[in-house]
């Protein structure tokens, strides 16, 4: 017989003949069902997605900047409505990424996230502000 080895959640590596008793909670139907959802456990790296959020952060803070040193010209407003644009795009990212991680990896990004998210938007406010 082929032992198939899976590497789960847990961190043990499970084999064909592993009891399902000792899965505990993450009891499954069959160990093909269980090896699938370790696979997209692992599979699903949150890397490239916290990467492209955090350039579009830096992307949005250069608008914001770009909006401010245009305060009091003819290019404000323009300025002001690009920054609005990307900061609008740079929070549906955030709570989009949010809604598809996992509890606890959704709670270590908001804990890390929040604080840079708060600084967006006051920074849109005080350019708002500028606005009137």
């Amino acid at each position: 017989m082929n032992m198939g080895r899976f590497c789960c959640s847990k961190g043990f590596v499970l084999t064909t003949r592993t009891p399902f008793a000792y899965l505990g909670a993450q009891s499954c139907r069959s160990v093909r069902t269980f090896q699938s959802s370790c696979i997209q456990l692992q599979a699903k790296d949150w890397k490239k997605e916290l990467d492209e959020l955090g350039e579009a952060f830096a992307e949005a803070r250069v608008e914001i900047e770009d909006a401010r040193e245009s305060a009091e010209t003819v290019y404000f407003k323009d300025d002001y409505e690009a920054a609005a644009e990307m900061v609008a795009d740079v929070q549906e990212m955030y709570s989009n990424l949010l809604e598809t991680m996992p509890a606890e990896e959704a709670g270590r990004l908001k804990r890390e996230q929040d604080p840079k998210m708060a600084q967006l938007a006051e920074e849109m406010q005080q350019l708002k502000e500028l606005l009137h």
